[in-house]
């Protein structure tokens, strides 16, 4: 069966349906974005980068350093940088809002 519809029948929204459709996405917006307002800009992207890009790349260079000291032990070395610098990296991003609070304050 198909039905007949008329192009211009309109719904009629009334500003109570309009204002209780909007309430969840109020909600959200409110809850939302404060945690948004972090200390400094792209200290989001840094603390991703810190989380998902860094601390797998020094946990790897681990793994490889001791699996290479058995089979490659020229490898170790390398290995061993990579963990150290990946070390201080995290290390840095992880005190980056203190390290810009000390440089706005003084």
């Amino acid at each position: 069966m198909q039905q007949n519809v008329s192009l211009s029948a309109r719904p009629e929204f009334s500003m109570a349906r309009i204002a209780l459709a909007a309430l969840p996405a109020v909600a959200v917006f409110v809850l939302v974005v404060p945690s948004l307002a972090l200390a400094y800009p792209g200290q989001t992207l840094l603390e991703y980068g810190r989380n998902f890009i860094i601390a797998p790349l020094g946990l790897f260079a681990i793994v490889v350093g001791v699996g290479a000291a058995m089979f490659k032990p020229d490898l170790v070395k390398g290995a061993i940088w990579t963990a150290v610098i990946c070390a201080f990296l995290f290390a840095i991003i992880s005190g980056a809002p203190a390290i810009m609070s000390a440089l706005q304050n003084s």
